[in-house]
């Protein structure tokens, strides 16, 4: 449904500020994970929905909700996440 609105539309419904942070796989020589990506102060719509799931090293892992951005935030990166779907261009 979003790939057919207008983006001028989508840009009323952002009513919230983010921070975003991706991470790739790995550790750096301070042993902090490895980021790929970081977005300071986006406009970004939030929708709250808690969900949990069990990863491939079986941690349980919760998610709270998800971010709504407009436009491409990671053009260097091909995917995001294992699962299809986890990344969508708007």
């Amino acid at each position: 449904m979003t790939n057919k609105l207008n983006p001028n539309y989508l840009k009323r419904l952002l009513n919230n500020e983010c921070d975003v942070k991706l991470f790739e796989k790995g550790l750096s020589e301070e042993g902090e994970p490895l980021t790929s990506v970081f977005l300071k102060n986006q406009k970004c719509r939030f929708v709250e929905k808690n969900k949990i799931i069990i990863d491939s090293d079986n941690k349980k892992v919760e998610l709270v909700g998800k971010v709504i951005l407009i436009g491409d935030i990671a053009p260097g990166l091909k995917k995001i996440g294992r699962r299809r779907g986890s990344y969508r261009r708007v």
